[in-house]
This record gives C-alpha cells, sequence and structure tokens, in this order.
C-alpha cells in the first residue's frame, strides 16, 4: 500500500469515528498531541470547503475592492496628516490667513478635523469600491451560476467570514445576483 493510500484510510477512519456526535455545519480542528486530544472550533469557512474556486474568487475581489478603496482612504489620511504637521510647523504662515491660523491651535480642531476627514474619505472611497465590484460581477455571477448557488444561499455562507466582507457587503445588496439563473 502507498503512503497516499493509508493517509486516506487515517482520514477515513477519524471521520467514521467523529461522525455520530457532528451536526450538519460543524466545523472543528482536531489534533492529537502528546496523548491528548486537542479539539478547537475551526475558523474555515464553509464556502472555502464546499465551493473552493468561488471562495478562492471572492478573497481576489475582496482584495480588490479593500484596495480601491482603502488606499485612497490612506492616501487622503497621508495628507490630512501632514497638513497637520505643516500647522504646527508654521508652513501656512503668509499662506492661509492667520485669524484662522490661530483656530487651529485647539486640540478640538484636530480631533474635529480627523473626524470629518474619515468620514469624507469614506464618502470618497465607496465609489471606487462599488465601481471594483461592479468589473467583477458578472464574472463572480457566472461562477455562481456554475457552482449551483444563489446570492441568498452564498450570502448565508458567508455571513461572519472576516475574510470577505467587503464583497459579501456588496452581493446582500446586489438583489439582481439573488435572481441570477442556475446552471
Amino acid at each position: 500500500m502507498s503512503a497516499d493510500t493509508n493517509e486516506d484510510q487515517h482520514v477515513q477512519a477519524i471521520a467514521d469515528a467523529i461522525r455520530p456526535v457532528l451536526q450538519d455545519g460543524d466545523n472543528y480542528h482536531v489534533a492529537r498531541v502528546d496523548d491528548q486530544i486537542l479539539v478547537s472550533e475551526a475558523y474555515t469557512s464553509i464556502c472555502s470547503v464546499k465551493y473552493p474556486r468561488l471562495y478562492g474568487r471572492l478573497l481576489s475581489i475582496n482584495a480588490e475592492i479593500e484596495a480601491s478603496g482603502g488606499s485612497f482612504a490612506s492616501w487622503g489620511l497621508l495628507l490630512m496628516g501632514a497638513v497637520v504637521v505643516g500647522i504646527q510647523l508654521d508652513w501656512f504662515v503668509g499662506v492661509v490667513p492667520q485669524n484662522l491660523l490661530d483656530h487651529t491651535k485647539s486640540v478640538w480642531f484636530y480631533v474635529l478635523a480627523m473626524l470629518l476627514a474619515i468620514q469624507l474619505l469614506g464618502l470618497l472611497g465607496r465609489p471606487l469600491e462599488r465601481a471594483a465590484y461592479a468589473r467583477n460581477r458578472s464574472d463572480l455571477l457566472s461562477l455562481m451560476a456554475t457552482e449551483g448557488v444563489d446570492r441568498d444561499l452564498l450570502v448565508a455562507m458567508l455571513e461572519g467570514d472576516d475574510q470577505v466582507t467587503r464583497v459579501a457587503a456588496f452581493l446582500k445588496l446586489d438583489h439582481e445576483a439573488g435572481s441570477h439563473p442556475r446552471v
């Protein structure tokens, strides 16, 4: 017998032994260390196990969505930080009226400016994220149809999966994707 056959038989024996205690949807890591059996909840997505190609595509789209809006926000916050440093180092004296610069000497100015910048950058980054989802939408829907997964089932499988939160959020709002025909 080959090593692969022995491994397959070993895995099958483990599966047969724990089958009676597992419920549908249970997902655990089981390990034996120094004669102790360690069981912990697995954080592997059900979708990644049942539909690995689809899950891989979701990971890719999620990364693209994060990069499109996230990089915009990062650059904006970096610019805001440069403005704050510039105000403190008097880079804007002579460029900005002094009475405006005098109002920037309060900590509340910086707190409000950062909160405003974060909100504004979020609003400006959202269309970039939406565009990234739109670019990948038809390929995603085709793969979903090929795998026989509709939007509602996929959204349910992805709930709580931190690896694909952004694409899952767009799928939740994409009502047309829910009616995509199955193959």
